[in-house]
């Protein structure tokens, strides 16, 4: 950061503060967020991979009241262009996950761990300024969580619920000679 800081000073008279400004108002602010949905053993693992099989069999085509450009679905390798209904290849590798691009740059993916019972969101977005960047990522969290969580409500209720059996009987047992 002292290199960057006196390296900015020297060559443009600006201090590392500027710069980024500077880069911020050519090429705009970003934001990215991460939302995990953990539920409980098998039936959890499940769930998920229900809520994964109802995304594929119907795409989102609009997330927090911004359409959807491009959809890719990484199990399949394919990336689908809404606006003229064309499929291409990804050039990725396989993988259980699932991808959408905004028009705007903003994007959306889906994916579940591969080794717990865990749903996870990972949003990435932009603006002109750094309050709407936050403002569009929060939109966008909230636009798919408001899709994912009916897939997974009566899985959480469910965990919720044991969670709380599980702390009653820890706590319960201190008590107890």
């Amino acid at each position: 950061v002292k290199l960057a800081t006196d390296l900015a000073k020297r060559d443009m008279g600006k201090t590392l503060y500027d710069v980024m400004q500077d880069i911020y108002a050519k090429y705009g602010f970003y934001r990215e967020s991460v939302k995990s949905y953990t539920l409980s053993g098998k039936e959890g693992m499940e769930k998920i991979a229900a809520a994964m099989a109802d995304l594929r069999k119907e795409p989102v085509t609009k997330i927090g009241g911004e359409k959807v450009a491009i959809y890719e679905d990484h199990s399949f390798m394919t990336r689908n262009v809404l606006h003229d209904g064309s499929q291409e290849s990804t050039g990725l590798p396989k993988a259980n996950a699932l991808r959408y691009l905004l028009d705007g740059g903003a994007w959306v993916v889906v994916r579940p761990s591969g080794t717990e019972p865990k749903l996870k969101l990972y949003i990435g977005a932009n603006a002109d300024t750094e309050v709407e960047a936050a403002d569009r990522a929060e939109r966008l969290l909230k636009g798919m969580c408001e899709r994912i969580e009916p897939l997974l409500k009566f899985m959480l209720i469910n965990a919720t619920r044991e969670a709380f059996q599980t702390l009653y009987k820890q706590k319960a047992r201190r008590f107890l000679p």
